[in-house]
């Protein structure tokens, strides 16, 4: 496998992150069971949704995920 670095006016380099999504889904009863990724969305199967719509638990992980974005993107 190839390796590209990342060129930039001042740099030359490559950065990988591993971050680690935990939004606070016990209050709901929810528990994520699976996650994969495919290369434009992603799959995720849960378990034990009995205290909330599935559309709040949706809301609270899609809120959070834009919030990491912005968080990683400043």
């Amino acid at each position: 496998m190839k390796v590209e670095l990342v060129r930039w006016h001042h740099s030359v380099g490559e950065s990988n992150y591993h971050v680690i999504l935990i939004p606070k889904l016990e209050q709901f009863g929810a528990k994520l069971v699976a996650i994969e990724f495919g290369p434009d969305h992603v799959h995720m199967f849960w378990a034990c949704v009995k205290k909330a719509a599935l559309e709040k638990i949706i809301g609270q992980v899609k809120g959070y995920s834009r919030y990491m974005k912005a968080i990683l993107n400043t």
